[in-house]
């Protein structure tokens, strides 16, 4: 009986090994910027690992001009700057901007926001398919795209009467209750545009607020915010797109927050703060005692150091792998990316900050670089893009990622501590025999 279990052992090694070795191997690079271009900042990455999108400042050797510009990147293309509204003759105005926010599944599809060529600080929600670029249904001055669904059926946003730069959002913090003596038209709408426009309820009903900005891969779920139309307090929900019902709260036990990315099953992930009842300032430090704490269906998780904050910004098609930042909590939110690190989360692991695992590994060409978050992630968690800086040229840079998700056949690096070293072989079938006999 011990030598079938033994035999059996050794096939089930092998079948590890052959999946795990077949993950790609780590690596790291920057996305390389071309003339006028800098402080790329990408924020989203195809499901299929092959697009970058985001925004970057783009300085015209043209006009002279310098303004915040859409962009996409392949291996294959390089950096592309995506197309603005036509700007008439005779033109006076600041010059046209956007950002870029998300992308399809191939990303062939892209969303955001851009200016038109009116004079005013207005946003229209915007989107580009194959390059060519469509302004979303919106009746309201400022609007903005924050997700769309692999095949790019479902986009969603917000839209509302006043901007918010630290969301780069409308406002989703004014107060909508009639009882308030706010104007209704104030509130910050969170819609979702397919065969037609729509908009997607608050948790109490039509007086509050809302903000959305994720939808699943599949399309079926989007999350963010609800604004309690009294409190003004917002908390994580989450849409089912296929029905008019008010969202759910997927609060863990934090007072409020906000769901940041949703699995094709409908398990959200994001950010909620641990504190007093009132909205933190965005620019004051936070304690150990309130802070921002990562959370998945419902479960915080925790950062990699004590007194540290975390927000998620992306996660896994299946959920299971998480990345955004931590940053100490005594940092002011709003300066974040500044001090930040760029981490990434898997069921069971501990939070990994994104540089030093790579380092273990040795992978090659992390000297000066200071990787700030990230940003993105494939359908199948290995790929990362994210936000940084190489303490050389300036201003933000843009990286990419490979780096395998952890594998349950990978138990020993050959010193027989129980130390993983990323990869299956002899060394791991070794040790578990030996934890076997032992009774183990």
């Amino acid at each position: 009986m011990k030598h079938k279990v033994i035999t059996l052992a050794f096939a089930a090694g092998l079948s590890f090994a052959s999946l795990c070795n077949a993950q790609t191997t780590p690596s790291f690079r920057a996305i390389p910027m071309g003339p006028g271009m800098t402080d790329m900042k990408p924020s989203c990455l195809s499901s299929d690992g092959i697009t970058v999108v985001g925004s970057l400042v783009y300085h015209d050797q043209t006009t002279q001009q310098v303004s915040t510009r859409p962009f996409s990147w392949t291996d294959a293309a390089g950096v592309v700057l995506l197309p603005l509204p036509e700007v008439p003759q005779g033109y006076q105005g600041p010059p046209l901007e956007g950002r870029a926010l998300a992308c399809s599944g191939d990303g062939s599809t892209v969303v955001g926001w851009c200016t038109l060529p009116n004079g005013l600080t207005t946003r229209r929600a915007c989107k580009w398919s194959n390059g060519a670029l469509q302004l979303l249904e919106q009746a309201e001055p400022y609007g903005v795209a924050k997700d769309v669904s692999d095949d790019g059926s479902v986009v969603v946003g917000n839209v509302g009467q006043t901007w918010n730069t630290q969301f780069d959002s409308p406002e989703p913090y004014h107060v909508c209750s009639i009882d308030g003596g706010e104007t209704y038209s104030r509130c910050a709408f969170a819609v979702a545009w397919g065969l037609e426009r729509r908009r997607l309820d608050d948790q109490w009903g039509t007086y509050g607020g809302a903000m959305v900005v994720g939808v699943s891969r599949n399309g079926a779920f989007a999350v963010g915010s609800s604004s309690h139309p009294l409190t003004n307090i917002l908390v994580p929900s989450i849409w089912q797109l296929q029905t008019n019902a008010t969202p759910s709260v997927v609060t863990p036990s934090g007072t409020y927050g906000t769901a940041r990315c949703v699995d094709n099953s409908g398990l959200a992930s994001g950010s909620v703060y641990r504190g007093d009842v009132s909205w933190p300032p965005f620019c004051e430090p936070a304690t150990d005692a309130s802070r921002w704490i990562a959370f998945t269906n419902q479960v915080q998780m925790a950062a990699p150091r004590p007194w540290y904050s975390a927000g998620v910004t992306d996660c896994s098609a299946d959920g299971k792998v998480l990345v955004g930042y931590t940053v100490p909590a005594t940092t002011p939110t709003c300066a974040h990316v500044e001090q930040s690190e760029a981490m990434r989360w898997e069921p069971g692991q501990s939070a990994q900050a994104i540089r030093e695992t790579l380092v273990a590994k040795e992978v090659q060409g992390l000297d000066g670089w200071f990787l700030r978050e990230a940003t993105g992630v494939s359908a199948d968690g290995t790929r990362i893009v994210g936000i940084g800086s190489d303490g050389g040229s300036g201003g933000f840079r843009a990286w990419i990622a490979d780096l395998p998700t952890s594998c349950k056949a990978d138990l020993d690096d050959g010193s027989g501590t129980g130390s993983p070293d990323g990869g299956v072989d002899i060394d791991d079938l070794l040790f578990f025999l030996e934890r076997f006999e032992a009774g183990c």
